[in-house]
C-alpha cells in the first residue's frame, strides 16, 4: 500500500517521511501518480502518508510524524498548512507546493513573495520536484 494509515509509524528502513497533503490523494485517477512518488521515496529511503485536507496533516504531525519529513502540499491547502504549521513546533524540512495550473502557480509565487517562507518551493508538476541524492 503506498499510501498508508497517517497515524501509522514510520516503516524501519525509511530515513525519513513525506507528507503528503493533496485534496486528490486517495481518488482512483492519482493512483499512478501516488505509485510514482511512493516509488521515488521508496528508492531514497523515504516513506510517503498521504493526508487529503490539513487538519489531518496537522492531527498527524501531533500524534505520529517523526523528524525529518518534507512536505508536499497541494495550493489548494497550501495557505491553511502553513497557518497551522506556524504554530507547531514540528517544522518540515523542505515544503514542496504542487500549482499545477498557470495561474495557481503565478498565485502562488505571488504569496510566497510576500510570506517570506524558507526553505519552500514552489513546481508545476511533480517531475519539477527532483529529489538529489
Amino acid at each position: 500500500q503506498c499510501c498508508p494509515d497517517p497515524m501509522a509509524p514510520r516503516t524501519r528502513n525509511s530515513r525519513w517521511t513525506t507528507a503528503f497533503c493533496f485534496e486528490s490523494a486517495f481518488k482512483q485517477e492519482f493512483r499512478d501518480t501516488r505509485n510514482r512518488l511512493h516509488s521515488m521515496l521508496k528508492q531514497r529511503n523515504g516513506s510517503l502518508v498521504c493526508h487529503k485536507k490539513a487538519p489531518s496533516l496537522e492531527e498527524w504531525l501531533k500524534e505520529t510524524c517523526q523528524l525529518p519529513y518534507m512536505l508536499l502540499v497541494d495550493w489548494r491547502e497550501a495557505k491553511l498548512v502553513h497557518k497551522r504549521l506556524s504554530k507547531s513546533k514540528r517544522q518540515p524540512a523542505v515544503i514542496v507546493v504542487l500549482a499545477e495550473a498557470w495561474a495557481s502557480f503565478q498565485r502562488a509565487k505571488q504569496w510566497l513573495s510576500q510570506a517570506n517562507i524558507p526553505n519552500l518551493a514552489i513546481v508545476r508538476n511533480l517531475d519539477d520536484a527532483t529529489m538529489e541524492e
